[in-house]
C-alpha cells in the first residue's frame, strides 16, 4: 500500500499558498551587532526557509563607492563611514 505524501507548510493540497503566504524572496537587513545572526539562526531552523550566510555589505559598498570615485575623477569624502 503507497503512502501519502506529506504536503509541506508552504503549500495546501492544491499546491498553491495559503491566505497571506508567498513565493516570492523576502531580504532581512540588519545593522551590525544588532543580533542579526541570531535571527539568521532561528530563520534557518525553519524547514520551509533558507537562509545563506551573512554577506559583508558595508565593506561592499565602501569598495564600490571607492570605484566609482576613481572613475568619476572625484575625491572621496574624509567624512565617510
Amino acid at each position: 500500500m503507497q503512502q501519502p505524501v506529506a504536503e509541506t507548510a508552504s503549500t495546501n493540497a492544491d499546491g498553491e499558498y495559503p491566505m497571506g503566504a508567498s513565493a516570492d524572496p523576502v531580504f532581512v537587513l540588519c545593522a551590525a551587532r544588532s543580533g542579526s545572526t541570531l535571527l539568521r539562526f532561528l530563520l534557518d531552523a525553519h524547514p520551509d526557509l533558507a537562509c545563506p550566510p551573512e554577506t559583508n555589505v558595508p565593506a561592499l559598498v565602501g569598495q564600490l563607492a571607492t570605484v566609482w570615485s576613481l572613475i568619476e575623477g572625484a575625491p572621496l569624502s574624509q567624512n565617510r563611514g
